[in-house]
């Protein structure tokens, strides 16, 4: 039997996922940098993302409902997750 498809996981295994030190460049720290990882990378909607199952402000909306205090902040965050992988 043929292999067709390969799937590399690549956050946490081929490369390093600096989360903490993505939201540190954006600002973030304590206890915020906290409720942000657990209301997007923390959370079961992060793997959604990963899946890509969803549209990116249907991701981003799930994110907010995580944490609606923290709106601006991870509106802020989401827009540009450039450099969280390492």
């Amino acid at each position: 039997m043929a292999i067709k498809t390969v799937i590399f996981d690549i956050g946490g295994v081929l490369v390093e996922l600096g989360r903490y030190r993505f939201l540190e460049k954006r600002g973030f720290t304590g206890e915020l940098a906290k409720r942000i990882m657990h209301a997007t990378m923390l959370s079961d909607d992060w793997v959604q993302m990963d899946l890509n199952r969803l549209s990116e402000d249907e991701i981003l909306q799930l994110f907010i409902q995580n944490d609606p205090e923290v709106e601006k902040e991870l509106r802020h965050m989401f827009a540009d997750v450039n450099g969280i992988v390492e």
